[in-house]
């Protein structure tokens, strides 16, 4: 399958080697160290704060009660920014469209997938864009948002549907269960063990897990390579969206976490969108359970 479908495996980063890092470091005074240092001590307590009231393995009630109940005008006008972006540029100069054409080469090259699961779908253009190409296909939207059916009221094809609720407890309590999961920039907000929970409750075997995540930097604009990262202690990053009160994002070995939870990696790329103006890097990967 993975040569079928021309998937390949490529760690290579333009613009990502560490010698140039280490001399930029270098070459800042010592004061701008010491401040970069102080961020990297912040983010480490913020982390701690968040993890000491936060399960190990899933979100607390509150925490999924925090992100399930927003007024429609928490939406409104980010939903008319996203299609207005959607309609104007080609769906793969998108972020959530970067998965597309993994997605539509798995649609194409495995019959067997009948039911797409994605986790964290928000607005779900990109699944009407793949549901309406697949008509025999089943896709569903899971996000945390009371409002996700009214959110996504747009999109009608028949194939296609919204769930509020925990992804989680969902899947575990065989509520939802796809052939293939595709994910954006979501993952990216799982603990580590929460996404092992996640990852053993893709119960199917050859289901597919198909992840487009970014890698944020840390302070003084340091990139840490997830491969470096031993597989059961990922990085707790703050990127430049997130206000004092939001959980980190998280870098994680996500290969080395795939494989130990019985999946094999068929495709892995870490690379920079060529239609963003800052090198921001992102990991995209697809693996099938064992």
């Amino acid at each position: 399958m993975a040569q079928a479908l021309s998937f390949v495996r490529d760690t290579r980063m333009a613009g990502a080697n560490p010698s140039p890092w280490r001399r930029a470091w270098q070459s800042l005074n010592l004061r701008r160290r010491r401040s970069i240092r102080d961020d990297n001590r912040r983010i480490r307590e913020k982390a701690e704060r968040w993890l000491a009231v936060s399960p190990p393995d899933r979100l607390s009630d509150a925490e999924i009660a925090e992100q399930s109940n927003y007024e429609w005008d928490r939406y409104e006008s980010d939903i008319v920014g996203r299609r207005s972006l959607y309609e104007s540029r080609p769906v793969e100069e998108t972020f959530p469209g970067q998965t597309v054409p993994l997605l539509r080469d798995l649609l194409a090259g495995d019959p067997q997938i009948r039911t797409v699961v994605e986790i964290g779908c928000y607005y779900g253009w990109v699944l009407d864009l793949l549901a309406r190409e697949h008509p025999q296909v089943e896709f569903l939207g899971i996000d945390f948002m009371k409002l996700l059916p009214e959110i996504n009221a747009e999109f009608t094809a028949p194939n296609l549907r919204f769930c509020a609720g925990y992804a989680l407890d969902l899947l575990e309590r065989g509520e939802a269960a796809g052939d293939l999961y595709p994910t954006c920039s979501t993952i990216t907000r799982f603990k580590n063990a929460e996404l092992r929970r996640y990852l053993a409750a893709v119960r199917n075997p050859g289901a597919y897990f198909v992840i487009n995540e970014p890698l944020f930097h840390l302070p003084g604009d340091v990139f840490v390579h997830p491969d470096s990262l031993p597989s059961d202690e990922s990085l707790a990053v703050v990127h430049g969206a997130s206000s004092a009160d939001m959980p980190p994002c998280f870098i994680h070995n996500y290969e080395a976490i795939f494989r130990e939870c019985g999946f094999n990696v068929l495709h892995y790329r870490i690379y920079v969108p060529k239609f963003t103006v800052h090198p921001n890097y992102r990991i995209e990967m697809v693996a099938q359970r064992r």
